[in-house]
């Protein structure tokens, strides 16, 4: 595996930091003989800016935790610019390290989540909203009705997850009921189905599941590494978000499903739900019915 540190950089004009606008200038110019003198991979020189465009964008790319990434980063604290260093990692994994992974973390948000989709809620669907966390305020919501949804918004698609959301409701998978017969005679486990309630022209109706996962992993490794962001709570999770792919012990994988969801939960905007984690069946179905979510492979940390 390995880890691409994807940083972006903004540099903007603020009097009472410069002593001038050339001041500034100067600044940026010494700023862009950083990336060029130490080789970093910029998408583009900023140009030169101006009194009206006074910002200068630097995205770039390092190879995590190499030694040019601490140099890096050791410059920009010399140069008080280390807390406006924004970035998100990107994995990179072999063939080998895909096909061997016993499972998978499936991120169907990419390119899943249609646009203007409705919230079941919006359909009557009920939910217990219950707060975890008194200081950062994150919630889950709990489904305490059948889901009632207009089915024609799955419109070609096979498979649709709706995500959690802070305002209208937890996370849903919603399967038609052709793949539901897919995983039947496949033989799938790790989940049941219950059937959606449609909402709207019964002309426009497809018929659609609920797909609920009944199995939840063991906890992650100790040895997953974490970074803590600013914008984490501590409060409620001493780890923060989850931002690496899944680290599990040997042993914790001696027994999975098809479909599985984490112990932990990852969040956004306050809301919370689990990493949803499949077999490699899964996903050679998947890549046969040209379903294309995201994937990454659990890490295995062996035992010492």
């Amino acid at each position: 595996m390995k880890v691409l540190f994807l940083g972006f950089l903004k540099l903007k004009f603020d009097s009472n930091k410069y002593i001038s606008f050339k001041n500034y200038i100067e600044f940026k110019e010494k700023v862009d003989n950083i990336f060029e003198v130490n080789n970093i991979e910029l998408e583009k020189i900023p140009q030169k800016p101006t009194l009206d465009d006074s910002y200068a964008f630097y995205d770039f790319i390092l190879e995590y935790q190499s030694e040019k990434y601490y140099e890096f980063m050791s410059i920009m604290e010399e140069f008080k610019l280390n807390d406006q260093v924004h970035f998100r990692l990107e994995f990179k994994f072999t063939n080998k390290e895909m096909e061997q992974a016993p499972l998978l973390s499936m991120a169907t948000h990419y390119d899943f989540y249609a646009t203007n989709i409705k919230f079941p809620s919006e359909f009557g669907t009920k939910y217990d909203k219950v707060f975890v966390c008194p200081k950062c305020g994150s919630i889950i919501y709990k489904q305490i009705s059948e889901l009632y949804w207009n089915t024609a918004q799955m419109k070609k698609k096979l498979f649709l997850e709706i995500p959690a959301d802070f305002y209208s409701g937890s996370h849903a998978i919603i399967i038609t009921e052709r793949l539901a017969n897919i995983f039947k005679e496949q033989g799938f486990t790790g989940y049941s189905l219950e059937p959606v309630i449609h909402v709207g022209k019964k002309d426009k109706e497809i018929k659609c599941f609920q797909m609920i996962i009944n199995h939840t992993m063991p906890p992650f490794s100790e040895k997953m590494p974490y970074i803590i962001d600013e914008d984490d709570c501590l409060f409620c999770s001493k780890k923060g978000r989850i931002k690496f792919p899944p680290y599990y012990d040997e042993a914790s994988l001696n027994y999975y499903e098809d479909f599985n969801l984490s112990y932990e939960v990852s969040w956004g905007k306050k809301s919370r739900q689990s990493l949803l984690l499949v077999s490699q069946r899964v996903k050679r179905l998947f890549d046969t019915l040209k379903i294309k979510p995201v994937y990454e492979p659990v890490v295995i940390v062996k035992e010492e």
